[in-house]
């Protein structure tokens, strides 16, 4: 777990960094050209987001200190830092289709360990902080392409996003207390093991109790992993043309630091499902390699309807579970 977190991390912070460097030195811009106009593409209000940032600032400064005591230093450095994680996280996200909230908490837990080693509380709280809005763009994100997509306003998004809030934070802890009552939270078998949890615990306790609380060779392959996951990023970053023009990668055997990362850290449950759906996917993409070919008409919905089925069937079994199981227990 440690070292795939710390490859994760190594190389979304490399890849923010090489295409600025990048940018920076390059003497000819190009300008990105866009397949087509859309009314999601409308500019929002400058005011609408520098008034958002100072009122959420003030009131997560005010939460934070009449609720949990924390150091307004460390409140403020978790705002600061949200930008970086959210870049890195949407970077993450573009490539694996998953967003590395979690890891990104880790990452922001271990910093605020060493610096207010003995406030633990207050650091869990302050990575939350850090990564919660980089799980909130991992939604915008998508909803953006779909309204993009089917021609909706982007500034209409935002507002049905912002009514649907309250609905979320009224549900969700409904659902989690049938999720606890129907299978348990826990490691034993049939529970809900909830790992990225059982993570943000377990670096909990090590930041209390030192890095020699981590198991033997832990930060030794954490070391190691930044390292390659570095590495790999800048070998990744390296392009070529074919003889048709085609830009690609110089580098294409090296693995994605990110998609290994996940592979690491996932039940092998979602790991084979998305290996086969990766498989299928490129052998269906050698024999329609066209632009209006079947691939890049249908593999979308075709995946999406997939995912939403297994969504639905899940919400009718979870209910009939647990009415078995409370058939049983009589």
């Amino acid at each position: 777990m440690w070292p795939a977190t710390a490859m994760m991390i190594a190389s979304a912070l490399t890849s923010i960094a090489i295409p600025v460097i990048k940018h920076s030195f390059s003497k000819k811009k190009e300008k990105e050209e866009k397949d087509f106009v859309s009314l999601a593409d409308e500019e929002i209000p400058g005011w609408w987001t520098f008034a958002g940032i100072t009122i959420n600032s003030i009131l997560i400064l005010w939460m934070t200190q009449a609720w949990f005591g924390m150091p307004i230093t460390e409140v403020l450095l978790a705002i600061a830092i949200q930008p970086i994680l959210i870049i890195a996280g949407l970077k993450v996200l573009g490539i694996t289709g998953s967003g590395p909230v979690s890891l990104m908490a880790n990452a922001t837990q271990f910093l605020y360990g060493l610096i207010w080693p003995s406030q633990i509380k207050s650091n869990l709280t302050a990575a939350y902080i850090s990564a919660n809005p980089q799980a909130s763009l991992e939604n915008v994100i998508p909803s953006f392409w779909v309204a993009q997509r089917l021609g909706e306003k982007f500034k209409t998004l935002i507002i049905a996003q912002l009514l649907v809030i309250p609905v979320g934070a009224f549900l969700t802890p409904l659902m989690f207390n049938l999720l606890e009552h129907t299978y348990g939270i826990g490691l034993n078998p049939g529970q809900l093991s909830a790992p990225t949890e059982l993570k943000i615990a377990t670096l909990a306790v090590v930041m209390e109790k030192g890095l020699s609380y981590l198991p033997k060779g832990a930060l030794n392959a954490s070391i190691v992993a930044i390292f390659l996951g570095v590495i790999f990023e800048i070998l990744l970053s390296f392009h070529k043309k074919d003889k048709e023009g085609n830009i690609k990668k110089r580098f294409w055997w090296v693995p994605i630091p990110a998609a290994l990362g996940f592979a690491l850290i996932l039940p092998p449950s979602l790991n084979i499902a998305i290996a086969s759906g990766s498989v299928f996917a490129a052998v269906w993409h050698n024999f329609s390699r066209d632009e209006n070919g079947t691939f890049n008409l249908y593999s979308t919905p075709i995946a999406s309807g997939l995912i939403a089925g297994e969504a639905i069937m899940g919400s009718i079994i979870l209910p009939l579970v647990a009415i078995l199981l409370e058939f049983i227990k009589t």
